[in-house]
């Protein structure tokens, strides 16, 4: 998590002008990672350090409220799509998650199902309309296809390695962190855009519209604009 400063600043025009740097830096390259973070503030500098095993939307939401606002604003995507494997060893602690090798089952489900995964992204590459972004991790892309041509896949065997996480549990982690007893919480609002053929899990929408109805705010969801 890069921050732009230790609190909440004055929204004047040379701090506008930072923001929109920083929201910039953020979407640099990868191999510029240290470079950029280097410019800001990072999780070191926030007061209270997450939680372990709070990720995606909880994780930058505990940030937020640390800031002592009034009001923030959640604007996230494809979230119950991230995989255990895109986060590190802490993210995951005291989490269902799986983390070791890959299950015999899932072997027998993913050698199955490979001729058809991979055909379906080579069909959408082809038919994308120019200009169309795609999905830029492989499930992703593979679940966008298979969407588009109403082919269902047998279900994935419990514990796969690119299972979604243990949303429930997780919520349970970031609210069980947060000291409301003395911090009143701000109003908290989810403004939700996904990609083309693409949803959230029940489980994460649920705890969403369970906090935000907690705190006076809304869940969103914005339909993707095709050019």
């Amino acid at each position: 998590i890069e921050m732009l400063g230790k609190t909440v600043i004055p929204a004047n025009p040379n701090n506008k002008g930072l923001a929109l740097k920083w929201l910039n830096d953020i979407g640099e390259p990868w191999e510029n990672k240290e470079e950029t973070r280097n410019r800001h503030y990072d999780e070191r500098d926030i007061f209270d350090k997450p939680p372990k095993g709070a990720v995606g939307p909880w994780y930058a939401l505990y940030c937020a409220i640390n800031y002592d606002s009034d009001a923030v604003f959640i604007i996230t995507g494809d979230c119950s799509s991230m995989r255990p494997k895109d986060f590190s060893v802490v993210d995951w602690d005291d989490l269902d998650v799986a983390q070791g090798d890959h299950s015999a089952e899932w072997e027998e489900w993913s050698e199955k199902t490979k001729i058809l995964r991979l055909t379906a992204v080579k069909w959408l590459q082809t038919v994308k309309k120019e200009g169309e972004l795609l999905p830029a991790g492989e499930a992703e892309m593979q679940a966008l296809a298979l969407s588009r041509l109403q082919l269902p896949l047998p279900p994935k065997p419990s514990g796969s390695p690119d299972s979604s996480w243990p949303w429930r549990e997780v919520y349970e982690k970031f609210r069980s962190a947060l000291r409301t007893e003395t911090t009143p919480l701000p109003i908290v609002h989810f403004v939700v855009t996904l990609p083309d053929g693409a949803t959230w899990s029940d489980e994460l929408t649920k705890t969403v519209r369970e906090f935000t109805e907690g705190v006076e705010g809304k869940l969103t969801f914005y339909e993707p604009t095709m050019p």
